[in-house]
């Protein structure tokens, strides 16, 4: 018994004495156990990294801390807020790029809210608890006295499985890495705007043919965001979420693709004349509408401006009218339902007596975060909220076309109603939810077709694209142009001349890649 009274306050004395030591170590493996389960969920890191990654950050800490505990708390802050910037960052963007920069400087404060409530509530619980455990270990740990050849020991314990990270870092894991893609993506981004700038500050080109067989209609073009076609039950989907879609006439395209996987890229190459890589902003859709004495109505629940003056607002400029919501009314979110265009259409409708015009919808739709736009409420439960919203979202798409075309028909004259998405949305299986990816579906979209001149219902299978939009209607008009070199009638089941089907990169659009190589995300995934 006195053997063990005697052995039990050694180890208490020991503890006593080393116990700076021995909280310090515990807090540090806490530290590096979650750091290491935080790029497991993110990034996707296997257990294999991750070991690598809990041994590197538990031998750098530890040795940090045997030099001075004022190091160890400034790189343990450091590191805090480095993953704070770029775990979510790497998880939802993909890191550093050209798109993620040029959205976030045409983005205004909403938009920029908008973006970070993407940010998966994994992450963002993980981010929370490693923050506060950060804090918790600054403040507890002390200086650890140990000998040289341990200190020795550790610096290897973090070389070396840094080896080991090396290839993996490079691509996934070194915020340098992205640091320097931002000193290099950020000059780039200027430069286009200003390229953006001079091209729109052109004078457009329109060389008319047939100016005199203008065929007097009213145009509605309905431009929507982030809306993938096989999400809608017109399109294969097993919920009836479109039913007007369904049961209307109309002219269903089954094969768009779009001129990129996201706004800005697909849109200038879409409403301006385009072969897919580059495009002239000056010869675009309400250029074209002034070279025909038409007037032109911009409508768009999309943000006026951030802190730049985005393309599509450029493009705008030489509108007849342009109206943006969101400079007029908010809801509580900050956020403003696409039925608010529906009065402000109905004025461009009775402007000008209900003669010949152009009008352009531009909705808010689909875009991520989906719960924004639809006051977080929806029907059916889907896998998960994000992708119920998703559903809900293009039913509320289907009833603004609805209403679209009602006030057309009602006014008993010459109309066409065309609607299509600017790109789709990647189903991301593990995160369950849509992202801004790069997918086919990312570039798939619905085009449909409504008129006072269309009797049935009918799909078309022939491959359509973005970029031949201006082409289609230059013909619904009955006009020509030499600015425009395609002769296939775009309603109807004739080749458009493309043997390979090529489109625009993710980041930037100054790169075409073969769609059929792009991965496949298809709806069947949300039904597993």
């Amino acid at each position: 018994m006195n053997h063990i009274k005697l052995l039990f306050n050694i180890i208490s004395h020991k503890f006593i004495e080393n116990k700076d030591l021995y909280v310090s170590v515990v807090c540090i493996f806490l530290l590096a156990s979650t750091y290491s389960y935080l790029l497991k969920i993110s990034l996707n890191l296997g257990l294999k990294y991750c070991a690598l990654y809990f041994i590197s950050v538990f031998g750098a800490y530890l040795f940090i801390l045997s030099l001075s505990k004022k190091l160890f708390s400034t790189c343990a802050f450091g590191n805090l807020l480095i993953s704070i910037i770029y775990i979510p960052l790497k998880s939802t963007y993909g890191g550093i790029n050209f798109y993620l920069i040029n959205s976030l400087y045409y983005t205004n404060t909403n938009e920029a809210l908008s973006y970070l409530k993407i940010i998966p509530s994994d992450i963002t619980t993980s981010l929370i608890f490693i923050s506060f455990l950060t804090f918790f270990v600054i403040w507890n740990v002390s200086t650890i006295k140990i000998s040289w050849s341990l200190r020795w020991f550790l610096a290897f314990c973090t070389c070396f499985p840094s080896a080991g990270l090396y290839n993996w870092s490079n691509n996934y894991l070194i915020p340098i890495n992205e640091l320097r893609a931002f000193r290099d993506t950020y000059p780039k981004v200027k430069e286009y705007h200003k390229q953006l700038q001079n091209g729109f500050n052109k004078k457009n080109k329109w060389d008319l043919i047939k100016k005199d067989q203008l065929i007097k209609k009213i145009l509605v073009i309905v431009v929507d965001e982030s809306v993938r076609s096989d999400m809608l039950h017109a399109y294969g989907f097993p919920i009836k979420n479109t039913p007007f879609i369904d049961n209307s006439n109309n002219i269903l395209f089954l094969n768009y693709i779009t001129e990129g996987a996201q706004t800005i890229t697909s849109l200038l190459r879409t409403l301006a004349i385009s072969n897919g890589l580059s495009y002239q902003a000056n010869n675009n859709i309400v250029s074209l509408s002034q070279s025909l004495n038409l007037p032109f109505y911009w409508i768009s629940n999309q943000g006026e401006r951030g802190r730049h003056d985005t393309p599509l607002r450029m493009m705008a400029n030489n509108a007849t009218k342009k109206i943006y919501l969101r400079s007029i009314q908010k809801n509580k979110n900050n956020h403003v339902s696409d039925f608010k265009l529906i009065p402000y259409f109905k004025k461009a409708l009775a402007d000008n007596s209900g003669n010949a015009k152009i009008i352009l919808l531009h909705r808010s739709g689909s875009h991520p975060r989906i719960c924004d736009r639809v006051e977080d409420k929806y029907d059916e439960f889907i896998k998960t909220k994000e992708i119920s919203c998703y559903n809900k979202s293009i039913k509320n798409l289907d009833a603004f076309l609805l209403e679209i075309n009602n006030q057309l028909r009602s006014l008993k004259k010459p109309y066409n109603l065309i609607y299509f998405s600017d790109h789709g949305l990647t189903y991301n299986p593990r995160k369950k939810t849509m992202i801004h990816g790069y997918s086919k579906q990312s570039y798939q979209s619905p085009l449909l077709i409504w008129g006072s001149d269309i009797n049935k219902k009918h799909e078309i299978k022939a491959l359509r694209r973005g970029k031949d939009i201006l082409h289609l209607i230059c013909q619904i008009l009955n006009i020509e142009t030499k600015n425009i070199d395609k002769k296939f009638k775009f309603i109807s089941e004739e080749p458009n001349g493309e043997m390979e089907v090529e489109v625009p990169d993710r980041w930037d659009g100054t790169n075409l890649v073969l769609y059929e190589n792009l991965p496949s995300y298809p709806t069947s995934l949300l039904f597993d």
